[in-house]
């Protein structure tokens, strides 16, 4: 297994990246994740420069072991209260193996973490207790 962390700050590396989530399908169709990877690759296609001056978008991407994506994670800067919004998804075959987990530590956002400066966002039947046990709320 293999984390890789992507951030805004290098635009073409993190598009290729999600370009790479997205043909694995790592989402939900129709739900905030997907639409928020279309709409942030589409903005470092077009306005590289936006990134340099904030906190940059991070995408953690986990790879199994065939070096395929199984799980991510998507930090969102929230500026208006300095924070940072988590999104997760793992493979349905793939959770409960840590890979989550895994994913959001990838992020390296754990100063925010412990100052409860991330805004999450519930999907599935388990995201609730999922984010508590990972992150505290």
């Amino acid at each position: 297994m293999r984390v890789r962390l992507f951030t805004s700050r290098n635009p073409e590396k993190m598009v290729a990246a999600i370009s790479e989530v997205l043909r694995h399908r790592l989402y939900v169709s129709g739900w905030c994740l997907s639409h928020d990877l279309v709409a942030i690759r589409k903005f470092l296609l077009n306005r590289q420069d936006y990134f340099s001056s904030q906190k940059p978008y991070r995408l953690s991407v986990v790879y199994d072991d065939l070096e395929k994506p199984v799980a991510i994670s998507l930090a969102l800067p929230r500026p208006h209260n300095d924070a940072y919004e988590i999104q997760c998804f793992t493979k349905k075959s793939e959770r409960k193996k840590g890979f989550g987990r895994k994913s959001i530590a990838g992020l390296k956002i754990g100063n925010f973490i412990r100052r409860k400066k991330v805004i999450r966002n519930f999907g599935i039947d388990g995201s609730l207790s999922f984010f508590g046990k990972t992150i505290g709320c």
